[in-house]
């Protein structure tokens, strides 16, 4: 443990060594103009112009432009967009398909798995071989026809080391979304493959964000050209790229599916949640995500549309388990009980989270009733620590990301955090980053000094409680749990949920019960709130469905 910044990796943004965050020097860190004007000066500034004039001028050209919530524009290849969260892939997903969709453009659906570029798909012996039967008809925006071959060649450029297309940067990303392995690819026709697996598993949930490239234009551009050229089949196709600033989609004219509503498709990187509201505000977008609770009240005055539901998230601090003072369950316990939640959810973060009283949210399948939710008891917690050998606390040094894929305000959390466990005596320093730094080293573990990182997750797939909790994706061989907590009364519980999953994913939802109940009870997080989603769009924007689900569909959206 350590209260010096100094064994952290060149943070960008304000090292907070107290219970009080500067934000002046926090925007000048991630690089905020200071004339930037705020919520309420450009609210007064355009009192008399009404949303509906601001945004008639485009309303007929069938552009939309989009706000993503992380700083640059990193290579669009669906192979390696992982690496920056869900924040990627959801804005390029109007050029990629997988063989399942994992998203609805139905309101409120959470069911994954829809048949996308597979039409259909037969399990054969006991789930660990899938046989696809793939869409007729189908190419790539390049001409590239999509068939047996393409949708073997892309995923051999996942998982086969011994392939000529094997591409290790895909890989390292891709194995959080489908971990492997594939024994045996096997072409049956040319709409028609087989996939063997060691085991079987939900594949129709694994895929949903595993979409496919052009085999011809990786091969023509190369990894690093196909990153700045991208090519796949869906309903918009790659335009232009003004490196840094934006990129830009137009229809595909040739979709092989119903056509999409827009024109053109223009994506902007603006990493920090007010400068997303004032974009919306000033005009210069008519759609942006992640928007700061605070600020929804002054958009709705002006007639924007917020579109707010609940997903499959969570957002924890992940505790060094391996190490003092977290490696002592009494101790992961107590700070749980040091946390307010309910006031996190309303006071700081206005209403777009609610409490974690578990890692699910009630409505789930993997929902518990039986788990006891961590009530902000700070004597209690005191107590603990007490027993737990700290009677006077400790110090602890914590590092968190400044923006990022669903990561709400993170430095506001942070801070209330801070904040509370001052109050038991556990005084934290933290370090910040922009989100795509922070990722750089949060899936490589704890710096030394460090105790504790935080993160959003969102455990929507089977696959996932293995990912985050089983000991045969501890580090190196798996990404997420970077705490490298175990329980091994989850072993069990996950093989035979994962095994179950595909064909009665009713038993399936039992064993991740017993597994949540098993984690939330030791404690490897500090479990805080899931957050909402949170999309707002200008009044001009139609056809915009709300979803249950990380991302939201593209093709009915219009202005």
């Amino acid at each position: 443990m350590t209260t010096s910044q100094d064994s952290t990796d060149n943070p960008r943004s304000t090292e907070i060594a107290g219970p009080a965050i500067d934000r002046r020097r926090f925007l000048g860190g991630v690089g905020m103009l200071a004339a930037m004007p705020t919520v309420a000066s450009l609210l007064a500034a355009c009192s008399s112009e009404s949303s509906a004039s601001k945004s008639s001028g485009s309303s007929n050209t069938g552009t939309l432009v989009y706000a993503m919530e992380i700083a640059g524009i990193p290579a669009l290849d669906p192979h390696t967009a992982l690496g920056s969260g869900s924040s990627l892939l959801q804005a390029i997903l109007p050029m990629f398909e997988g063989l399942v969709t994992d998203y609805l453009d139905i309101p409120g659906s959470t069911k994954f798995g829809q048949p996308h570029l597979a039409k259909s798909w037969k399990l054969l012996d006991g789930g660990k071989t899938w046989e696809w039967f793939l869409q007729p008809n189908v190419k790539f925006h390049d001409g590239t026809p999509w068939n047996a071959d393409a949708a073997i060649w892309n995923f051999r450029r996942l998982y086969d080391k011994t392939s000529p297309q094997y591409y290790p940067d895909a890989a390292a990303n891709m194995v959080d979304f489908m971990p492997g392995p594939i024994l045996s690819l096997e072409k049956v026709d040319d709409l028609t493959f087989r996939m063997s697996l060691p085991i079987a598993r939900p594949l129709d949930e694994e895929f949903g964000w595993v979409w496919m490239v052009s085999p011809s234009a990786v091969e023509k551009l190369g990894n690093a050209g196909f990153g700045v050229a991208p090519v796949g089949t869906g309903g918009m196709k790659f335009d232009n790229l003004v490196s840094g600033q934006q990129f830009e989609m137009v229809r595909n004219d040739k979709y092989w599916g119903t056509p999409y509503k827009m024109e053109r498709l223009i994506v902007r990187p603006i990493a920090d949640s007010t400068a997303r509201t004032n974009a919306l505000i000033s005009g210069t977008v008519n759609m942006a995500v992640e928007i700061s609770g605070e600020s929804l009240a002054a958009l709705r005055s002006r007639g924007e549309v917020v579109n707010l539901s609940q997903r499959i998230h969570t957002w924890d601090v992940l505790f060094n388990t391996q190490a003092p003072p977290f490696n002592n369950k009494m101790v992961r316990q107590a700070l749980n009980y040091a946390i307010n939640r309910e006031a996190l959810a309303t006071d700081i973060l206005k209403g777009i989270a609610t409490p974690m009283n578990q890692i699910v949210q009630p409505g789930n399948a993997w929902y518990n009733p039986d788990i006891k939710p961590y009530t902000y008891d700070p004597a209690k917690a005191k107590s603990m620590l007490a027993q737990a050998g700290y009677p006077h606390g400790f110090q602890s040094h914590w590092l968190g990301p400044i923006n990022g894929s669903g990561n709400l305000d993170p430095v506001a959390i942070l801070e209330f955090i801070q904040g509370n466990l001052k109050d038991i005596g556990v005084n934290i320093s933290l370090t910040t980053y922009e989100w795509t730094d922070y990722l750089s080293f949060f899936f490589k573990g704890y710096p030394a000094g460090v105790d504790a990182m935080a993160i959003s997750y969102g455990p929507q797939w089977t696959y996932w409680w293995g990912l985050l909790f089983a000991p045969q994706y501890l580090p190196p061989a798996g990404a997420l749990n970077v705490g490298k907590y175990t329980n091994h009364a989850n072993d069990p519980l996950y093989d035979k949920a994962l095994a179950l999953a595909a064909s009665d994913p009713a038993q399936s939802a039992k064993y991740i019960q017993q597994i949540a109940a098993n984690v939330w009870d030791d404690a490897p997080w500090l479990f805080v709130v899931h957050g909402d989603n949170v999309r707002v769009t200008t009044p001009n924007v139609t056809g915009y469905i709300n979803t249950a689900d990380w991302l939201f569909g593209w093709s009915t959206i219009g202005t």
